[in-house]
């Protein structure tokens, strides 16, 4: 980087961040992607049994937990690269979550049949739908 004042004001701007309580750590996270919240272990109840999220998620696979049975066909572009599992979960209100495969959560879901978010966060994380795949809608700003 050449030297000039909007160097100097960056270098200034994030050793300040980096000197705050945390910024050490925020600065971590975000260059690590971990900035999202883990995913609590939640219990499931699926067509094949009761399971905690931590058995459902033991392939380190992206999963998506379909809590109301809305968002499953919305994530069928992404299905070689993304496991889906639908179910009624305990002790939560979300409809839906994506985790990726550390178990980080990449969306959450909090109403039925409102898959946009969905397709975005799958889009965005895990790359571009199979061929035929609808993209996601573009928000402008």
């Amino acid at each position: 980087m050449r030297p000039g004042p909007e160097v100097s004001a960056l270098r200034t701007v994030f050793g300040d961040l980096l000197a705050s309580p945390g910024g050490t750590e925020r600065i971590a996270h975000l260059l690590a992607g971990t900035t999202e919240d883990f995913a609590p272990d939640l219990v499931v109840h699926t067509g094949a049994g009761t399971r905690r999220l931590a058995d459902l998620t033991i392939t380190a696979r992206p999963l998506l937990l379909d809590l109301c049975d809305d968002f499953a066909e919305a994530a069928k572009p992404w299905h070689d690269r993304v496991d889906v599992i639908s179910g009624k979960a305990e002790s939560t209100s979300v409809t839906g979550l994506l985790l990726r495969p550390d178990s980080h959560i990449a969306w959450t879901g909090h109403e039925p049949k409102d898959a946009s978010g969905l397709r975005a966060a799958l889009h965005q994380w895990f790359g571009t739908p199979l061929s035929g795949a609808r993209e996601p809608e573009q928000v402008s700003g």
